[in-house]
């Protein structure tokens, strides 16, 4: 072969792997990039799979209006096939205001079905919580009295799973 007809054969080689390579295997979808919810087929009698969440449950910050949110600790967990039981967290501290509206967010965002926030002392190890408040959606709630308390979060995310989340709420 002449030197000439060599480099023809191995750019055109070259771009054949190229070509191959970008349709092959370049780029596996993520949850990311799956569409949020998939279109049914029409006259179909099966509900449409769950779109696949993250590895990991969303990270939930709570914070009041003009303060810096803080990301609470997670406790007990069932997500993507797999979970972690934990006990009673001393949560994530944060410090606000008597009568502030706590909101929590989530990252990634999931829709929330339901979700209740226990309260108890700071300090203790859980067994004398009780209900704060519950709710559908995002969850928002008002601070409790004065004190230092532990707030756990736990949000259902349907069939996606569920997580718990931890904060010390110290109120004055």
């Amino acid at each position: 072969m002449r030197p000439r007809r060599r480099l023809v054969v191995a750019i055109g080689g070259l771009a054949l792997v190229a070509v191959m390579a970008s349709g092959c295997g370049g780029v596996t979808p993520t949850a990311a990039s799956l569409p949020a919810s998939p279109m049914p087929t029409v006259g179909s009698s099966t509900p449409p799979p769950v779109t696949p969440g993250p590895a990991d449950p969303p990270v939930a910050t709570i914070g009041v209006e003009g303060g810096d949110p803080v990301r609470g600790q997670l406790g007990t967990y069932a997500w993507a096939g797999g979970g972690s039981s934990s006990p009673w967290l001393p949560g994530a501290p944060i410090a606000v205001g008597a009568g502030e509206t706590l909101t929590v967010r989530l990252m990634p965002a999931v829709v929330v079905t339901e979700w209740t926030a226990h309260i108890a002392p700071a300090g203790g190890d859980g067994n004398r919580a009780v209900v704060l408040t519950s709710g559908t959606g995002q969850p928002v709630m008002d601070a409790p009295r004065a004190g230092s308390w532990t707030v756990a979060v736990t949000v259902e995310f349907g069939a996606l799973g569920s997580a718990t989340y931890a904060w010390r709420v110290d109120v004055s």
